[in-house]
């Protein structure tokens, strides 16, 4: 919680605690089933983390159906398996879960999103490199065959 205002301050992480005091770290205090700050001593309500988190959570959300939004993104689902997925476009193509053909949804005006998007570390083309080699390295194993089968086909899903 910023000092000077009182409000909570969203650009910091939820998975620490911060004195509502002085903004430093805070402890949880065992004994007295409370937040105490180590800097100034001040006490922060045991509420006040899942507050933060939750308003948090709420912001990444609301950021996230934004640029979903703006970069045109639609809702996949496949009838057979219930997976549903953000994709650009049109559902084009087949469930990378179970096979069948998807269908295309306008992204709902209040999607269900995860609180936070982790960007893929690899690129689709690297990520398509590796497991090409992984399985050039295990074409005596079933696994290694069957994804040397499926390499063109691996499709990135949130």
């Amino acid at each position: 919680m910023d000092v000077l205002t009182g409000q909570l301050n969203l650009e910091i992480s939820p998975l620490s605690v911060r004195c509502s005091h002085c903004g430093a770290e805070a402890s949880f205090d065992l004994a007295r089933q409370n937040y105490h700050c180590l800097f100034c001593g001040g006490v922060t309500d045991i509420r006040q983390p899942l507050l933060h988190a939750e308003a948090w959570q709420e912001r990444q959300q609301t950021q996230l159906a934004r640029q979903l939004r703006a970069a045109g993104a639609s809702l996949h689902r496949c009838p057979d398996c219930g997976a549903a997925f953000v994709g650009m476009g049109e559902a084009e193509g087949n469930c990378p879960f179970c096979g069948a053909a998807l269908r295309g949804e306008a992204l709902p005006a209040e999607p269900t999103l995860p609180a936070l998007a982790i960007p893929f570390a690899l690129a689709p083309e690297d990520a398509r490199a590796a497991l090409k080699a992984w399985a050039g390295k295990n074409l005596l194993k079933k696994e290694g065959r069957r994804v040397s089968r499926a390499a063109e086909r691996l499709t990135a899903c949130y």
